[in-house]
Protein backbone atom coordinates (compact mmCIF):
# COMPACT_ATOMS: atom_id res chain seq x y z
CA UNK A 1 0.00 0.00 0.00
CA UNK A 2 1.44 3.17 -1.01
CA UNK A 3 0.15 6.84 0.10
CA UNK A 4 1.28 9.88 1.66
CA UNK A 5 1.08 11.75 4.63
CA UNK A 6 0.18 15.59 4.80
CA UNK A 7 2.92 16.53 8.30
CA UNK A 8 0.73 19.51 8.28
CA UNK A 9 -2.25 18.22 9.23
CA UNK A 10 -0.69 16.04 11.99
CA UNK A 11 -0.84 17.04 15.73
CA UNK A 12 2.51 17.42 17.52
CA UNK A 13 2.49 13.97 18.93
CA UNK A 14 1.77 12.26 15.68
CA UNK A 15 4.39 14.49 13.80
CA UNK A 16 6.76 12.82 16.56
CA UNK A 17 5.93 9.51 16.18
CA UNK A 18 6.39 9.78 12.30
CA UNK A 19 9.62 11.09 12.99
CA UNK A 20 10.72 8.25 14.95
CA UNK A 21 9.53 5.77 12.57
CA UNK A 22 11.50 7.70 10.06
CA UNK A 23 14.45 7.69 12.22
CA UNK A 24 14.31 3.87 12.41
CA UNK A 25 14.51 3.34 8.56
CA UNK A 26 11.00 3.21 8.13
CA UNK A 27 10.18 4.55 4.67
CA UNK A 28 7.12 7.56 5.36
CA UNK A 29 6.41 9.60 1.98
CA UNK A 30 4.99 12.56 2.62
CA UNK A 31 3.20 15.76 0.39
CA UNK A 32 4.39 18.99 -0.66
CA UNK A 33 2.71 21.47 1.45
CA UNK A 34 -0.35 22.92 -0.57
CA UNK A 35 0.64 26.36 0.81
CA UNK A 36 4.10 25.94 -0.89
CA UNK A 37 2.16 24.75 -4.45
CA UNK A 38 -0.21 27.71 -4.47
CA UNK A 39 2.39 30.17 -3.39
CA UNK A 40 4.40 28.74 -6.64
CA UNK A 41 1.66 28.50 -8.93
CA UNK A 42 0.69 32.27 -8.24
CA UNK A 43 4.38 33.39 -8.63
CA UNK A 44 3.86 34.91 -5.58
CA UNK A 45 7.43 33.38 -3.69
CA UNK A 46 10.81 34.84 -4.11
CA UNK A 47 13.20 33.40 -6.16
CA UNK A 48 16.90 34.23 -4.96
CA UNK A 49 19.74 33.80 -8.06
CA UNK A 50 22.05 31.04 -7.32
CA UNK A 51 25.46 31.54 -8.92
CA UNK A 52 26.65 27.79 -10.25
CA UNK A 53 29.35 26.75 -7.44
CA UNK A 54 27.91 28.94 -5.00
CA UNK A 55 26.69 27.71 -1.33
CA UNK A 56 24.00 28.74 0.41
CA UNK A 57 22.96 27.78 4.28
CA UNK A 58 20.27 28.89 5.81
CA UNK A 59 17.08 27.24 8.11
CA UNK A 60 13.62 26.30 5.78
CA UNK A 61 10.84 25.67 8.55
CA UNK A 62 8.67 23.18 8.74
CA UNK A 63 6.20 23.01 5.50
CA UNK A 64 8.02 25.96 3.90
CA UNK A 65 9.95 25.98 1.03
CA UNK A 66 13.13 28.35 -0.12
CA UNK A 67 13.30 29.33 -3.84
CA UNK A 68 16.31 29.81 -5.81
CA UNK A 69 16.51 30.25 -9.34
CA UNK A 70 20.40 28.68 -11.63
CA UNK A 71 20.92 30.12 -15.17
CA UNK A 72 22.77 27.73 -17.01
CA UNK A 73 24.41 27.50 -20.67
CA UNK A 74 23.71 25.42 -23.42
CA UNK A 75 26.86 23.30 -22.44
CA UNK A 76 26.01 23.29 -18.91
CA UNK A 77 22.50 22.13 -20.30
CA UNK A 78 23.55 19.19 -22.50
CA UNK A 79 26.47 17.68 -20.16
CA UNK A 80 23.96 17.99 -16.68
CA UNK A 81 24.69 19.69 -13.47
CA UNK A 82 25.02 18.41 -9.82
CA UNK A 83 22.78 20.11 -7.33
CA UNK A 84 23.94 18.74 -4.03
CA UNK A 85 21.50 19.71 -0.85
CA UNK A 86 22.51 18.71 2.61
CA UNK A 87 20.98 18.86 5.70
CA UNK A 88 23.39 19.50 9.14
CA UNK A 89 20.60 18.50 11.17
CA UNK A 90 20.19 15.07 9.84
CA UNK A 91 16.33 16.66 8.75
CA UNK A 92 14.81 15.18 5.74
CA UNK A 93 13.45 17.23 3.15
CA UNK A 94 12.54 17.65 -0.66
CA UNK A 95 14.30 18.96 -3.32
CA UNK A 96 11.98 20.35 -5.92
CA UNK A 97 11.89 21.08 -9.62
CA UNK A 98 9.46 24.21 -10.92
CA UNK A 99 9.73 25.39 -14.36
CA UNK A 100 8.43 28.92 -14.84
CA UNK A 101 4.57 29.10 -16.19
CA UNK A 102 3.80 31.66 -18.89
CA UNK A 103 1.83 33.46 -16.28
CA UNK A 104 4.39 34.07 -14.37
CA UNK A 105 3.62 31.61 -12.00
CA UNK A 106 5.99 28.30 -10.96
CA UNK A 107 4.75 24.56 -12.14
CA UNK A 108 6.34 21.42 -10.68
CA UNK A 109 7.97 19.66 -13.10
CA UNK A 110 10.66 17.25 -10.74
CA UNK A 111 10.18 15.75 -7.57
Amino acid sequence: MDMEIDLSNLGTVNTMFAALFSKLGVPIKTTISANVLEEALNGTVTVRPLPIGASVSGKVEKQCAHFFGVTINEQQAESGIVVRVTSTAQSKFKLLYFEQDVNGGYGLALQ
